[in-house]
């Protein structure tokens, strides 16, 4: 489980771009505001006090998500102490859907990758696959079988951490990012069904839609590993989705997209090796750092506690042609204020890998069911949050506690 995909690698890496990027890296600097986004773990604590604090006193433009806002409050008054004397803005998604309306079904659908995600080229598509079953169809337990592949599966992933690199070396982030997997899935096998869990991905989910939709580089800063895990979680649900919407939309035919409107279910196979082949296209363009001239950053920044020093094990420079892709992923969630006419996002989809049938697993071919969205939005609108609360699905779960009861296992997806 070495997580070595999250270099930032790019055969168009050349000795001869160090100059431009660094001309580059001064002018999006001066270009691009810097924001924060501070978790619970860096607002307060108990002694003995560690200096996490110390090179973040004086920074400008400080947020923190209502979740967090909610978390500290609690902190403080079971006792923790407050770390950071300077005042934080506090933000949540009401307030970014107040100016943007498809932020609604963005923020969800960042929420679920980074919560719940079903990465078929991740390592953590099985054990997040198992969890499902726990968290969407109410299990108790795991079966029999079930339980021996989550138990090697851990085992794996505690062995990845102290497994050197495929050079012999590991750098700290990629340490920590090992780390993060092991820690994060034990953990969440204990907590799927506890409401605070979800936090971490509002979070991340949060600040990830803040950047996409202001003009600012952004900083998570974070000492939490499962922070790290639902931020790599998040981004690798985006690529995925990047590659699922060119496969639906170039391999559909037009006929089929009229039998899609009219409500009728459409069955479509692609490739797994055409769909490897694009999806490692896309991961590079979407890591690499190298050629890219301009862009936003989007960083989380960890606080390695054992080191007493700050690490970025995620670290992306964000073009305006890859924000504006961003902004059009709404992963078949649908949301009645925001346009989803365009781009695909009137098609529900469930995909489905590893399809077992008579006996045989069919590791060459990924499924896809697509229908059509519950309704058609063809402008979008700011309405008031009476109306928006009403008839918003995604919006109707959050608020009633049921939200960490989906997956993108789940068939509404």
């Amino acid at each position: 489980m070495n997580q070595s995909k999250y270099e930032p690698i790019n055969p168009r890496t050349n000795v001869k771009n160090i100059v431009s990027r660094t001309f580059w890296g001064v002018v999006n600097k001066v270009k691009y505001s810097n924001t924060y986004f501070f978790d619970t773990n860096i607002l307060v604590g108990k002694p003995p006090f560690d200096k996490r604090i110390q090179s973040l006193r004086f920074k400008k433009n400080i947020f923190v998500s209502s979740v967090i806002k909610k978390e500290v409050e609690d902190k403080i008054s079971a006792g923790f102490t407050k770390l950071l004397s300077r005042k934080t803005q506090s933000i949540d998604i009401d307030e970014l859907r107040s100016s943007f309306p498809e932020a609604c079904p963005l923020y969800y659908n960042f929420f679920l990758g980074a919560y719940s995600p079903a990465i078929i080229n991740s390592p953590t598509y099985l054990p997040e696959g198992l969890l499902a079953r726990l968290t969407t169809e109410h299990e108790e337990t795991l079966s029999k079988p079930d339980e021996k592949i989550w138990q090697k599966v851990v085992k794996s992933a505690s062995e990845a951490v102290d497994r050197p690199g495929l050079l012999g070396y590991k750098d700290e982030n990629s340490k920590i990012i090992d780390a993060a997997y092991h820690r994060s899935l034990k953990k969440k096998r204990k907590s799927y069904r506890q409401e605070n869990y979800i936090h971490d991905s509002k979070n991340i989910a949060l600040s990830f839609l803040y950047a996409i939709l202001n003009k600012s580089n952004v900083t998570v800063v974070t000492a939490d590993y499962d922070l790290v895990y639902h931020s790599l979680n998040l981004v690798d649900h985006i690529i995925q989705q990047m590659a699922f919407m060119h496969f639906i939309l170039i391999d559909t035919t037009e006929d089929e997209k009229k039998l899609i409107a009219s409500g009728r279910q459409v069955i479509k196979y692609v490739d797994k090796k055409k769909y490897d082949d694009l999806e490692l296209g896309l991961r590079l363009d979407v890591l690499a750092r190298d050629w890219k001239k301009g862009g936003k950053k989007f960083e989380v920044k960890f606080w390695h506690t054992k080191k007493q020093k700050y690490f970025s094990p995620l670290l992306i420079n964000m073009t305006e042609d890859m924000t504006e892709s961003i902004t059009r992923l709404f992963g078949g969630i649908n949301c009645p204020q925001a346009r989803n006419i365009d781009y695909g996002n009137w098609i529900k989809y469930h995909y489905e890998w590893l399809i077992v049938s008579e006996g045989k697993t069919n590791e060459k071919e990924i499924k896809f069911t697509l229908n059509r969205a519950p309704f058609f939005v063809k402008n979008s609108f700011i309405g008031t949050d009476e109306f928006h609360d009403l008839n918003c699905y995604m919006t109707q779960l959050d608020n009633d506690g049921e939200l960490a009861k989906h997956s993108v296992y789940g068939k509404f997806i």
